[in-house]
């Protein structure tokens, strides 16, 4: 039969054993985005601790069963089994107090890795709304670009039909300066014939 301060300590191992693996996920995560390296560290280092702490128990918990079970083999209870007994009652209580800051340090670093997925999920919102504004500039960009062709097609098309303007134009003139010369010599003819 486990004694109370056994008891206590199994569920607050069991509880603490939870949240490592809630945080555990939570941390992947976070080491997967290359983020908050700090926290990451101080994660890594409780984690230790945390595994040593729990190491330490089991071998306290195993070594009081132990003794435990001699005891009752032996059916002769000695006071060296109660100071063991006593002496492994401390050292697991001493754990249950280790355990319980662990898991204040734990629920801190979760807390931490809460305000950081709120402040990344921020900068992602404000990162996506300057790409759409990229975005419909780009566009904005391409449409101009567009109507410039179209401008300097319509220009290039003007510029030819204003060349072909003055060269009929000149060919006007010519022809007309042709047709007042030779109005102007025949008349220069009528005239010296008379």
């Amino acid at each position: 039969k486990r004694t109370p301060v056994m008891q206590k300590l199994e569920k607050k191992l069991n509880e603490v054993d939870e949240q490592m693996k809630e945080l555990r996920v939570e941390m992947a995560a976070l080491k997967a985005s290359n983020k908050e390296k700090t926290v990451v560290k101080k994660y890594n280092k409780i984690e230790k601790r945390y595994s040593d702490t729990r190491k330490n128990f089991l071998q306290q918990k195993e070594n009081f069963e132990t003794q435990k079970n001699r005891n009752e083999v032996l059916k002769k209870p000695s006071s060296k089994a109660e100071q063991l007994e006593r002496d492994t009652r401390m050292k697991l209580e001493g754990n249950i107090g280790t355990l319980e800051k662990q898991d204040e340090q734990l629920t801190g670093i979760t807390r931490m890795a809460q305000e950081t997925e709120g402040t990344t999920n921020s900068i992602i919102t404000n990162l996506r709304k300057q790409r759409n504004k990229i975005t419909t500039a780009t566009d904005d960009v391409r449409a101009a670009n567009s109507n410039v062709k179209v401008g300097t097609q319509v220009i290039d098309s003007m510029t030819r039909r204003e060349w072909w303007y003055k060269v009929m134009l000149h060919v006007v003139i010519v022809v007309l300066f042709l047709a007042l010369l030779s109005l102007v010599v025949v008349v220069i003819y009528k005239k010296v014939k008379k």
